[in-house]
């Protein structure tokens, strides 16, 4: 399954740049970004009843890391002009050691205390967005709005590990999401933007995903940027419990053909 995902995230990268290839003017736009991030709280228990425990991966992955996004979008004008499809790969990945204090049940498994227990914790998403403006006429030259939905591929697992013992939750699967963004030009050089990916889930949990930045225009072709993004998610199932709240810094490079 994750080679099958990795083949769809080259096939859509291919033929973004392919048809951004073909095309004259400023249609495509490619953009990295680095965050670096606290993760607050990520709660994990399977299945989620009274037979396992509710335990939080930071204790054993720690708080802080290192993050990182790429993105690439092209402007296809399909079904209303200047619509746009962006593909996102937004990795995330904490893991660590610890002792724990208190004995741990999850998937089947019983973690004893006093054995140090390796916890590996990945939730890796490739979006597909296609978005369109709206409010056009609506001071055009100042204010930028656009709406549309993301779908996301989650690439997603729970490691733990303690000697002769080990469990892997693996998932798999599409995440839809409505999108927005609203951009405010300050002057020729300076802009400020907002974006969001999220949607709520049946009984909680759900994705949020978003960011506030301020760009620097260095020239027709390029802009640098620095912001603050804010990351929540989870799942709240009969087989699955989890809840994550991150904050992170961010900053990255844009540029624009």
């Amino acid at each position: 399954m994750q080679a099958r995902i990795v083949l769809l995230v080259i096939l859509m990268t291919i033929g973004l740049g392919a048809r951004a290839a073909g095309q004259s003017g400023d249609h495509w736009m490619v953009q990295l970004e680095v965050d670096p991030s606290q993760t607050t709280s990520n709660t994990l228990q399977r299945p989620n009843n009274s037979t396992t425990t509710r335990f939080d991966a930071v204790d054993f992955t720690g708080e802080n890391t290192t993050l990182g996004r790429f993105s690439l979008a092209d402007r296809v004008d399909w079904g209303r002009a200047d619509a746009e499809l962006r593909l996102d790969i937004v990795p995330f990945q904490q893991s660590g050691t610890r002792v724990p204090t208190s004995t741990i049940r999850y998937n089947g498994m019983t973690f004893e205390t006093g054995v140090p227990l390796s916890a590996l914790y990945q939730f890796n998403t490739y979006r597909l967005t296609y978005d369109v403006p709206v409010f056009a006429s609506v001071a055009p030259d100042i204010w930028t709005f656009r709406l549309g939905g993301t779908l996301a591929i989650r690439d997603a697992q729970t490691r733990l590990q303690q000697p002769g013992l080990r469990t892997n939750y693996v998932n798999y699967g599409p995440v839809p999401l409505l999108y927005a963004y609203s951009a405010w030009r300050i002057t020729n050089r300076w802009r400020v933007e907002v974006d969001l990916d999220g949607f709520p889930a049946p009984g909680g949990g759900g994705l949020i995903d978003t960011s506030t930045r301020v760009v620097w225009v260095a020239s027709h072709h390029a802009s640098v940027f620095v912001g603050l993004r804010y990351q929540a998610g989870g799942a709240t199932q009969d087989t699955f419990f989890n809840c994550l709240h991150q904050r992170s810094a961010l900053a990255g490079v844009r540029f624009d053909f």
